[in-house]
């Protein structure tokens, strides 16, 4: 079986979507599985960040194509057919990032299309009365006509598609990778706890609070490090 995963961003940049992709292709490949990455050949959030058209990180294939444009919506400057022909599952990471011509060309290819919310579009609240009618008016549609499974990565993504009348989401919430952390020699200091992130509803913090309240024979501090609404 062969897997093309597309995002904006993969390795060397660094982020949670960023390592979902390395950690899943990395997995399946020992399982015989057929990994390759398609992104671009820059940092969108960083345009002076160049990288190369092709490597190998891990084991997986990386594909890098040129872009212009808004980094929230890039445009492809070209389009590596082949690898649309190789694939049998095209995992897509962000839908606006080759989202139209993934499905344009899904009745000509015959792969299956899978797409992993990480937030979606509503992540943040930046235009978010403008997202909310493109996803209801626009994406919805295409969701249910050429998108065989939609994985959710939170309660919070999975509520929204199924209240927007979705049927074929599955939720696999994110998993932490317990033996880097186990692996740490860093020295824990006991009731010392810190988050560092962006601060928002999706991330949970409502939840660490009321955690941290049952704890009554324990002395703790809580640092919270980030930006958000």
């Amino acid at each position: 079986m062969n897997i093309l995963h597309i995002s904006r961003r993969f390795y060397p940049c660094i982020g949670g979507t960023e390592k979902y992709i390395y950690d899943i292709s990395t997995r399946l490949i020992k399982n015989e599985i057929n990994c390759r990455v398609l992104t671009l050949n820059y940092d969108v959030l960083d345009r002076r960040r160049k990288f190369k058209k092709f490597e190998v990180i891990g084991g997986i294939e990386v594909h890098r194509i040129p872009g212009f444009g808004f980094y929230k919506k890039p445009l492809p400057l070209s389009f590596p057919l082949a690898l649309f022909k190789w694939a049998d599952i095209i995992h897509i990471y962000d839908v606006r990032f080759l989202y139209e011509m993934v499905l344009f060309l899904k009745p000509f290819l015959k792969y299956k299309i899978i797409m992993t919310t990480h937030g979606f579009i509503l992540h943040t609240i930046f235009l978010n009365k403008i997202k909310s009618f493109i996803s209801t008016f626009y994406y919805k549609p295409t969701f249910k006509k050429y998108i065989d499974r939609i994985i959710c990565v939170s309660r919070q993504d999975y509520e929204y598609f199924y209240k927007m009348g979705l049927k074929n989401i599955s939720l696999i919430e994110n998993g932490i990778d317990l033996n880097k952390i186990n692996d740490s020699n860093k020295i824990n200091i006991p009731g010392q706890f810190l988050y560092f992130g962006r601060i928002d509803k999706n991330k949970g913090i409502d939840l660490l609070f009321k955690s941290l309240a049952l704890v009554k024979d324990l002395k703790w501090h809580l640092s919270i490090v980030g930006r958000g609404p």
